[in-house]
């Protein structure tokens, strides 16, 4: 048995960490900018990635996509000055092969603040 059908939030969280380690993880224009607009930064997001835990703790969740070939995820966390905050994943997949593709950051933003 392998470690994503063992512990799916363990695995999809390692995958978002190595993905973010290695500069893979893709920023959506919506994401970079309401990160601007609410004076996020990138050691803010490092922060919540490498302090998330799997699910078990409220942490970490899947959400649902409308698109087949997205799967969707929320890390929750705090910012370096505190601030609740959240992040939302999709993982974009091939839509014949269903092979995964990379991760998609779609928003980065205070907990209970619309962007």
């Amino acid at each position: 048995m392998t470690l994503d059908e063992r512990e799916p939030e363990e695995y999809v969280l390692k995958s978002i960490r190595d993905a973010y380690l290695t500069k893979a993880v893709r920023k959506t224009r919506e994401c970079v900018e309401g990160m601007a607009r609410e004076g996020l930064f990138e050691s803010d997001m490092e922060k919540v990635f490498m302090d998330a835990q799997p699910t078990g703790s409220g942490k970490v969740g899947e959400v649902r996509q409308e698109n087949p070939n997205h799967s969707g995820y929320v890390i929750y966390g705090k910012s370096t000055s505190g601030v609740q905050v959240c992040c939302r994943f999709a993982s974009k997949h091939h839509p014949k092969t269903n092979d995964f593709i990379h991760w998609v950051l779609t928003s980065f933003e205070q907990v209970g603040v619309a962007i």
